[in-house]
This record gives C-alpha cells, sequence and structure tokens, in this order.
C-alpha cells in the first residue's frame, strides 16, 4: 500500500515540446488551478521553446518552473526532480512521457493522453487520463494501471465590450463582414490549406476569412490565400478573437480532444467541424456541422449555410454554448485531484 502523505500535495507538470499549442495551454491553466488550490507545483519545460516572459506572466507566482536543456535532458529531468520531490510527476505528451518512464523514480507517474496510446511512451506509467472517450479503446488490455476520462478543460476569458469590432478594424475588416475565423498552429495536420480553398469556394459576398496562428506551413498558406483571406499571425490573447468571428471553422486532420473548438463553443460561435475524434465527441449531434476530413466541397457548403442561414446560426452556437459550459475547471479539477489521491491511496 501507497503511504498516505499528509498536506498539501506536490505536482510535478512535465512537458517538453517545442511548440505552443492545447496541449501546452492546457498545462499551464493545470498548472494555475492547482496553484490556486494550494498544491505545490513544478513545471518543467524544455528550454528554448515555447517558455517565454509573455508565457511567463500568466502563471501563479508559487509555481516554480525549471527549463532543461535539450541535451542531457534525462539527467537534467531527474535532477530537477530529484530537488522538487514531488509527490506525483504528471507527464504530457510523448517525450515528456517517455523521459518519465525510464527514471527510476519513487513516486507515482501519471500521463494525460493528448492523442493516442503508445506503448513506448506511456506502457510503464502508473496511470493515464484519457481527454476523450475514444482515447480509452486504444489502451491495450495488457495495460495494468489505473485509467480514467477527463476531458480538458477552460476557464472563461473576461471579454470587453468593443473586442468584435477593435479586432475586425485592427485587420481592416468591415463591422458588416461575414467573418469565418479559425485558429491554430499552422502545420499540415490542421487543414487550414482546405479551409483556405473551401473559404473561397464558397465565394460568400462581403467575408473574410480571418486565421490567427503561425507555423510551418505559413508561406504555403500565403501563396494559395486570395485577397479575402486575413492572417492575425499569433496573439497572446487569441481567446478573444472568436468574439470578432460569425462562425469558427476547425478544419483538422486528426484532432485528439479540440481545444479551439471547446473555446468557440464556450464563446457562443457557430461551429463547423472536421470528422476528428475530439470535436465530434464535444459537439455531438446537435450542436454544429461535421464534414469529412479533406472534403474541400462539403467545407464550403457548410461556410455558405451557416453564413447565410442567420436562424441556423444562432441555434447551434446556443447550443454549443450551452454544452460547453460542462468543461469548466470547477467541474473538472476536483476530478482530477480525486484522480490524484485515489494514485497515492490518499482519501478524497
Amino acid at each position: 500500500m501507497i503511504e498516505q502523505i499528509r498536506g498539501p500535495l506536490r505536482i510535478s507538470l512535465v512537458i517538453l515540446s517545442k511548440h505552443f499549442g492545447g496541449a501546452e495551454r492546457h498545462v499551464l491553466d493545470l498548472a494555475n488551478e492547482l496553484s490556486a488550490r494550494d498544491f505545490d507545483i513544478q513545471l518543467i519545460v524544455r528550454s528554448r521553446g515555447w517558455m517565454n516572459e509573455s508565457v511567463r506572466r500568466k502563471l501563479g507566482p508559487s509555481i516554480q518552473i525549471n527549463c532543461i536543456p535539450p541535451i542531457l535532458k534525462r539527467w537534467s529531468l531527474k535532477r530537477a526532480l530529484d530537488i522538487f520531490a514531488p509527490d506525483i510527476v504528471h507527464s504530457h505528451l510523448g517525450m515528456a512521457s517517455r523521459l518519465v518512464s525510464q527514471l527510476k523514480l519513487d513516486m507515482p507517474i501519471v500521463a494525460t493522453l493528448h492523442g493516442r496510446f503508445k506503448a513506448k511512451d506511456y506502457g510503464r506509467h502508473n496511470a493515464l487520463i484519457c481527454v476523450a472517450p475514444w482515447q480509452r479503446e486504444t489502451i491495450p488490455e495488457e495495460f495494468d494501471g489505473i485509467v480514467s476520462v477527463i476531458p480538458n478543460f477552460l476557464g472563461s476569458t473576461p471579454l470587453q465590450p468593443d473586442d468584435r469590432t477593435r479586432i475586425r478594424r485592427s485587420h481592416g475588416i468591415p463591422d458588416d463582414a461575414s467573418v469565418v475565423g479559425s485558429i491554430g498552429r499552422f502545420s499540415r495536420e490542421k487543414g487550414f490549406d482546405v479551409l483556405i480553398k473551401a473559404f473561397q469556394h464558397a465565394a460568400i459576398p462581403n467575408s473574410r476569412l480571418l486565421l490567427v496562428g503561425d507555423g510551418p506551413e505559413m508561406p504555403a498558406l500565403r501563396a494559395m490565400a486570395s485577397a479575402g483571406v486575413v492572417f492575425a499571425g499569433w496573439q497572446n490573447e487569441a481567446e478573444r478573437y472568436y468574439s470578432s468571428f460569425d462562425l469558427f471553422v476547425s478544419p483538422s486532420r486528426a484532432e485528439s480532444f479540440g481545444l479551439t473548438t471547446l473555446q468557440a463553443m464556450q464563446s457562443g460561435t457557430a461551429i463547423i467541424t472536421t470528422a476528428t475524434e475530439g470535436p465530434v465527441w464535444l459537439l455531438g449531434k446537435d450542436s454544429g456541422l461535421i464534414v469529412p476530413i479533406d472534403d474541400v466541397e462539403s467545407m464550403a457548403q457548410a461556410i455558405e449555410k451557416l453564413a447565410t442561414d442567420v436562424n441556423f446560426r444562432t441555434q447551434l452556437s446556443t447550443q454549443a454554448k450551452r454544452k460547453g459550459e460542462r468543461f469548466r475547471p470547477g467541474n473538472l479539477i476536483p476530478e482530477i485531484i480525486n484522480f490524484y489521491q485515489r494514485l497515492i491511496g490518499q482519501p478524497s
């Protein structure tokens, strides 16, 4: 039996990715939410990655941040963990999970699956958190650790009354334009090339496609974009942009959960998504339009439908917002805490 621990739990959150995306956003939110509940939190990230001063300012002052170098990363990770002496190590994404599982640690290790289960990354963990039910089906029967489905969450972002007008005007978009929006990292799996083609194919009068983000596909996307496509670049407060959209599109070729889809739901924006596992589960059958992956024609038809049918758009956005309220920290952080307590044998 694992010895019960008295006092605040010490949790090490480990994520060693190069770029900032949905998983990284989740880890920051988790660190802040746990710290606000008097947990002692260590956040271990990759040096020369996405951790910068603007990101640091979003973290609570009591959170300990350790940046480990790409070289000697296993030694550096072990040393950081030994010094902090956590009760639980909670890893995120493949590299961090694989390295953590290779260390000889005296405390339980848990991973959040932000994609599919891979034995080389997660097979030696004591416990796994799935962010969507479909992931549980990817875990083999021989995995003998604790498994629970606890979705990602988002807190509410205070919006300013003039956000919609201010953002549109800052990008030269008329107040009365029909704005199709999307947010994310510009990489192939996110499917922004399909969205640009679908928007251009729909050819809606007085419309704009507003894309928020950056990434390796930016030059190719700019090259294929028409005059109606607006690139907003990377934004530290991208969540404010939903107020400037009339509808949101998630064009991904793969999406385990869909944090931007959840942001759109909670902001009350009508949604079109490709048939990827996470967004389909989030929206269900009546809260958005679902189109096949890589299908320009179907996406164009969906864009035209929502851009021109205000009543239908309002119906979908209302249903999506109601459904999105389930995924708030107040509902899901207690589940994570109970999961931790179960892992170390502490009464919940």
